[in-house]
């Protein structure tokens, strides 16, 4: 226990003021001396434990151990320790560069055909659009489980096959393709739903545009 304190000040005695509280190696008199009766007590051996509103005192041998605070509740007061969650990965986008693929799986799973027409390794702004939104996680995460992904690439510096070349100049001219980049979006069935290309801002604008389809 702490013991009594008397101030003496300006040469005139104060009244003595108590300052105390329960510590290791009190004795269970002086707890009780110092607390009280307690709420509920536990005995186990030569373990004791005394339970107050505020504290749980552990005695052992007759001498206090350890003292727990406890909560207003009556919950010991432990910290909690807050446990941070991963981030979840994006979903692995997968494209594809054959048309009929894409018709068939828009399909099949009922969803819209996102066709972009690129130079992937010449266009300037084809490259922008790849790196500022459809490589981002934004992108991914909302096209997932809504499109089917078709790339329609005019590369200069990769040989393509001949089918391929073939069918990627029939459908810039079968969708009057002008320029480079454009994205067309069509249904399932078919209709076409918007042209779209790049436009400075990143994914969100982008995104917004997309979920104003029908």
């Amino acid at each position: 226990m702490r013991c009594s304190l008397s101030l003496l000040l300006s040469g005139c005695m104060l009244a003595a003021v108590s300052v105390s509280a329960v510590e290791r190696g009190d004795s269970y008199d002086a707890v009780i001396a110092e607390k009280g009766s307690p709420l509920g007590t536990m005995n186990a051996g030569s373990v004791q434990i005394l339970k107050y509103s505020d504290q749980e005192i552990r005695l052992e041998g007759g001498s206090v151990v350890s003292i727990r605070t406890v909560r207003k509740n009556g919950a010991a007061a432990i910290k909690p320790h807050i446990v941070q969650s991963p981030p979840v990965p994006p979903p692995e986008l997968q494209w594809t560069d054959s048309f009929p693929e894409a018709v068939r799986l828009a399909r099949d799973k009922q969803r819209q055909v996102f066709m972009f027409f690129t130079g992937s390794d010449w266009c300037s702004w084809c490259k922008r659009l790849e790196a500022e939104v459809l490589s981002t996680p934004e992108f991914a995460r909302y096209v997932a489980d809504r499109f089917v992904l078709l790339k329609i690439d005019f590369p200069r510096k990769v040989q393509q096959p001949d089918d391929l070349i073939a069918q990627n100049q029939a459908l810039a001219k079968r969708f009057r393709v002008a320029g480079f980049p454009t994205v067309i979006v069509f249904s399932s069935d078919g209709k076409r739903l918007a042209d779209l290309g790049y436009e400075p801002g990143g994914p969100a604008p982008f995104i917004e545009k997309l979920s104003s389809l029908k």
